[in-house]
């Protein structure tokens, strides 16, 4: 379902197919809030669906790199060669300034930095992004479309019911159905395989 499509069916759940109390425009605002709440649960039980390749292009002349828009936190960064870089806080950073090559980064506001570039190359970078806004009616939510449409129209209408002061329990009690299947669902997606992480005393991770 797009924006457009929620709202309709919002409106078969508040009974009120055409603007009264609730104008298209104030459902939208809801609809958009709503997305943010959701897309954040999904989020949290599976980051891989908002997994994304991307690269940084360096060079020896500069240290900092703008980081993209939508950039939530870093999965992944290696060197040309396939070798890891890690974190490090930037109050550590001078540790590492001596070191051969590129093996740590550091974040400064909204810019990653590397320390000792040494020849322009490329590092493959994977991160995780932050969902994409709906800001017209054909978009399309940033959540799986299985049971995830369906729970930001339940829980728009529920915010609108419980504004109008009107609390339906029928949708109360769908939306914690569709909350437990969501998390059945994800929690056995992310069990399949279980985290491993390479210790490195001269690094933090």
């Amino acid at each position: 379902m797009n924006r457009g499509e929620i709202r309709s069916l919002v409106r078969i759940y508040i009974d009120e197919l055409e603007e009264k109390r609730w104008k298209d425009t104030s459902l939208n605002l809801l609809i958009n809030t709503v997305h943010n709440s959701v897309a954040s649960l999904f989020l949290s039980l599976d980051e891989s669906l908002y997994s994304q390749d991307d690269e940084f292009a360096v060079s020896t002349d500069s240290e900092l790199y703008d980081l993209p828009v939508d950039f939530l936190r870093v999965k992944s960064i290696h060197t040309d060669d396939d070798d890891p870089v890690v974190r490090t806080p930037i109050s550590r950073k001078k540790k590492y300034e001596d070191a051969d090559s590129i093996r740590v980064y550091y974040f400064q506001g909204n810019q990653i930095g590397f320390l000792k570039i040494k020849s322009e190359q490329t590092l493959p970078f994977m991160y995780i992004r932050a969902p994409q806004p709906m800001l017209t009616d054909d978009a399309i939510p940033d959540v799986p479309v299985f049971l995830g449409h369906d729970l930001i129209a339940v829980e728009v209408a529920i915010h609108a019911l419980d504004l109008d002061e009107e609390m339906d329990t029928y949708l109360t009690r769908k939306k914690k159905e569709l909350v437990e299947q969501i998390k059945s669902i994800h929690y056995r997606r992310n069990t399949d395989f279980a985290e491993q992480t390479e210790d490195d005393e001269d690094l933090e991770l």
